[in-house]
């Protein structure tokens, strides 16, 4: 078993893909074969590509013609008369009532925003160092 072609597998012979190297085992032949394989793993991503280009064109035709058929569908019910339906009483209504709800929310988050929020003022201003007047109580 020195040859590929001559190991098996459980499902048979592997294919001949790829020639072994000859007995001599020069320096060409191995480069011969790696070209032989860059060749072949080519050839088969190219295979799979244009098999997927394929597939997502006939995938592409297939939704556009939908989205030809809806557009006929959506123009014949558009030249159908329709009837006229009243319209809801209370429509009017929550419609005003919305407005009104959005412009007395926004005037108070307006109202709220600029109102100036300052800290109580603080009995007297900070410092560093104790006061004149303010004796430390002496430590031993």
């Amino acid at each position: 078993m020195t040859k590929v072609s001559d190991s098996s597998t459980r499902s048979g012979s592997l294919p001949d893909l790829v020639y072994p190297l000859a007995q001599t085992g020069s320096l060409s032949d191995a480069l011969h074969v790696a070209g032989e394989g860059a060749v072949t793993l080519a050839q088969g991503s190219a295979a799979a590509g244009l098999v997927l280009s394929r597939q997502g064109l006939e995938l592409t035709k297939n939704v556009v013609e939908r989205v030809q058929d809806a557009r006929r569908e959506k123009a014949a019910l558009a030249a159908a008369p329709r009837r006229r339906t009243a319209p809801r009483p209370g429509r009017k209504a929550l419609v005003t009532t919305g407005a009104l709800a959005a412009v007395v929310l926004g005037a108070l988050a307006l109202y709220r925003s600029r109102r100036p929020a300052h800290p109580p003022i603080a009995p007297e201003p900070p410092r560093v160092r104790p006061a004149a007047g303010h004796t430390a109580p002496a430590t031993d």
